[in-house]
């Protein structure tokens, strides 16, 4: 049973994310056929499609597996970057005297007419 609907959302939910995934390394291979002697990777993705066609590798990286591997990334930056703001906004209410310095050097460095966007 499934009376608040979660396993249908998730499933949904998997095959967006299956799709994105599918379209994301779809282009990376367009790129890598492209430049197929003079590739260099770029990125992640680049390095794990690379990767997945080495035969000699003890382990083998199939697509499930390198969409894991993303799917980790993606999360693991949030959730840190995540709790290093509300690492940062805690020690600024216990300190109300660096509030006013650290909205000064925000309005500096970002500019007041930018808020808000």
């Amino acid at each position: 049973m499934d009376l608040q609907g979660y396993v249908k959302r998730m499933k949904v939910l998997c095959k967006r994310f299956d799709r994105f995934y599918e379209h994301v390394f779809d282009e990376h291979k367009d790129r890598m056929k492209d430049e197929t002697k003079g590739f260099v990777a770029r990125d992640v993705v680049d390095v794990l499609l690379k990767l997945a066609e080495d035969p000699n590798l003890e382990v083998k990286l199939n697509s499930d597996a390198i969409k894991g591997l993303m799917q980790d990334l993606i999360v693991g930056a949030a959730d840190s970057t995540i709790t290093t703001i509300e690492w940062a906004m805690s020690e600024l209410i216990k300190q109300p005297h660096l509030i006013k310095k650290a909205t000064e050097e925000l309005d500096r460095v970002i500019g007041k007419e930018r808020r808000g966007e």
